[in-house]
């Protein structure tokens, strides 16, 4: 039978709160995965914050040579010489 306003009674609505929280669930993980995936692979600036075109831009490989500089694996003069090789590639 019919309830208020001629509105049938049953599981329907269930089903439409279901679906629409799937929809919104969806919705946000699809604009959450899409920033994440526009913000992966950006070089970083040595401060690590994102490129914003005035700081000097680091490879992973310059990061990685200014690190083995800071815990002392290699010297200075190694330091600029493996840094020069980087830039020219």
């Amino acid at each position: 039978m019919f309830g208020w306003y001629g509105h049938a009674h049953g599981p329907g609505w269930i089903l439409l709160s279901l679906l629409s929280a799937v929809l919104w669930i969806t919705l946000v993980f699809v604009v959450v995965s899409l920033v994440k995936s526009n913000r992966q692979g950006k070089w970083t600036d040595d401060r690590g914050g994102s490129d914003t075109g005035s700081r000097s831009i680091t490879s992973p490989a310059q990061s990685i040579l200014q690190e083995r500089l800071a815990r002392g694996e290699i010297d200075e003069e190694d330091y600029r010489r493996l840094s020069a090789v980087l830039r020219e590639n």
